[in-house]
């Protein structure tokens, strides 16, 4: 029974620990940043080789506060929930890092 309380005590600590550090992620820009964005800029920093600027162009957060990753080049999105389903990157000869 105690082992049972220590893994569940430790997986509440777990999903606290994401939720404080997305949260402050989030109150630290000055834009409301999704998840989404988030994950689809991280996956930009891995790309080492864009020989036709499409991401590095494209991809980033405007100066406005209505911007949508939506609207990026190879990124399709849901429109009923606005989420990011597919990325078609082909043809844009990028190169990275896994």
């Amino acid at each position: 029974m105690a082992r049972l309380c220590s893994y569940s005590c430790l997986y509440v600590l777990y999903v606290s620990l994401h939720y404080y550090f997305f949260t402050c992620l989030a109150m630290s820009t000055n834009k409301n940043i999704t998840i989404d964005e988030f994950s689809l800029l991280a996956f930009k920093s891995s790309i080492t080789l864009d020989p036709y600027h499409k991401l590095s162009n494209n991809w980033s957060i405007s100066s406005s506060t209505s911007f949508s990753s939506c609207n990026w080049v190879g990124v399709t999105c849901d429109e009923h929930h606005g989420r990011v389903k597919a990325l078609n990157l082909s043809n844009m000869g990028l190169e990275g890092r896994a």
